[in-house]
């Protein structure tokens, strides 16, 4: 009997006991899993928490830049940073035909004559330091030249480092400030790299050029309108006109924006509250713009403004549609693969930047700005469409269309994997091509 009340004997029992002695084992395999999940979850947080943090957003650009400028320097470069510079025989002249840096046979690329400009900011005659400029338009985007001289210390032997340097510097701060620029939409900090990672700014980081210059200084412009600080966004803008002309059309932009709401100014109560665009946002940048045209004009007698347009602007559609014909008849060679490739993720960040133009926390010149680049983009003339210049002229609109992009979350996360591939493939092709 005692045998049966124990339940030694019966086997339901051994059932009932079995049961009963599992059932605390399953709530502490659901516990510790919970506890697994939590452990995961703290650590995820804990990889995330930097990345929302815009100085840590700056410095992934930065590091990024730098180390695609190590590998380009290594591989294609051997070693010299000056082959990014890419001095052509056609532009040196007699007196510098033993100059310090390389020179490759024929035309050169567009980054020789803002190394000329590095060497002598002030020095407005034709050819100087060995080598010719090919347009008076080149005095008219100083600002790059001016921070590459300064940054050397005025020494030319530290010109070629210096160059490069900047645009690694400045596409740290253009992604710190797309950082901010995403939180200002209400985005996580790490959404801002979608910004510096046009993929026309590697092809500007390679071989010495404005665009990176420019767009960031137009990128802090137009981030400190938004916070309500005249002075810093005319400092940013000044910077900006004087990097590239194209910043103008924003700059025109901010200042419709500006006499429209002055002349009607919003009064409905459903809008949100913004701060009004001060005069000297857009006033001063338009008077440095206007000063330093006429001023080069007195020392090469042609406005730069004008030698720009005469070779980059074309009848609309013209230029997109020569393109187009040209690269599909040679497909499916290498550099018709890379052209439509890196048309086709322009268009797909366009179109999402259509898709967020009537988001409400857009500001209106930010939609004008918009809208005016794509109208310059079309506009472009053959020889942009045709060159190898990786859309990199596209820069304005691009960095304006992340801006828009930033304000549709569905938008963002559909782009971003085509930007980052684009941009990965263009990093590749140009650590292997000079």
């Amino acid at each position: 009997m005692r045998g049966g009340a124990s339940g030694c004997g019966n086997p339901w029992g051994n059932v009932r006991r079995a049961l009963t002695a599992a059932q605390p084992r399953t709530d502490i395999d659901l516990v510790t899993r919970q506890s697994r999940t939590t452990n995961q979850a703290r650590w995820l947080a804990w990889l995330r928490a930097p990345l929302r943090v815009p100085p840590v957003i700056g410095a992934v650009a930065a590091v990024l830049a730098a180390a695609m400028v190590a590998l380009r320097t290594a591989v294609v470069g051997h070693g010299d940073i000056a082959r990014f510079i890419l001095v052509g025989s056609r532009f040196v002249v007699p007196a510098g035909r033993h100059m310090s840096v390389p020179v490759v046979n024929g035309n050169g690329y567009d980054g020789q004559f803002y190394y000329r400009l590095a060497l002598g900011p002030l020095d407005f005659s034709p050819h100087a330091a060995g080598i010719q400029l090919d347009s008076a338009a080149r005095f008219g985007r100083i600002t790059y030249p001016v921070l590459a001289w300064v940054l050397a210390g005025g020494h030319a032997t530290l010109v070629p480092w210096s160059l490069v340097a900047v645009n690694v510097l400045g596409l740290g701060a253009l992604g710190w400030l797309g950082a901010l620029f995403a939180n200002q939409c209400g985005r996580s900090a790490y959404w801002g790299l979608i910004v510096p990672a046009y993929f026309g700014f590697v092809w500007s980081l390679s071989r010495d050029l404005t665009e990176i210059v420019e767009s960031t200084l137009l990128v802090a412009g137009l981030l400190a309108v938004r916070r309500g600080r005249p002075v810093v966004a005319a400092a940013a803008l000044s910077g900006a006109v004087l990097a590239r002309e194209t910043a103008m059309i924003a700059v025109g932009a901010m200042a419709l924006s500006s006499l429209a709401e002055r002349w009607h100014p919003r009064r409905s109560p459903a809008l949100p509250v913004r701060p009004p665009i001060r005069l000297v946002s857009w006033l001063v940048p338009a008077a440095v713009f206007v000063g330093w045209q006429v001023a080069v004009a007195t020392q090469v007698h042609h406005l730069p403004i004008t030698t720009s347009g005469q070779h980059n602007i074309g009848v609309p559609f013209v230029g997109l549609a020569r393109g187009i014909a040209h690269y599909a008849s040679a497909f499916p060679d290498h550099a018709s693969l890379f052209w439509f490739g890196e048309l086709a993720v322009l268009a797909v960040v366009v179109s999402a930047a259509a898709s967020a133009y009537t988001a409400r926390s857009v500001l209106a010149h930010e939609r004008v700005a918009w809208v005016l680049y794509g109208v310059l983009a079309l506009s472009l003339a053959s020889g942009i469409w045709l060159g190898d210049v990786g859309f990199r002229s596209l820069d304005d609109l691009y960095v304006l269309s992340c801006l828009l992009v930033l304000h549709r979350p569905p938008r963002l996360r559909a782009s971003a994997p085509f930007i980052a591939a684009a941009w990965v493939v263009v990093v590749v092709e140009l650590v292997r091509v000079l």
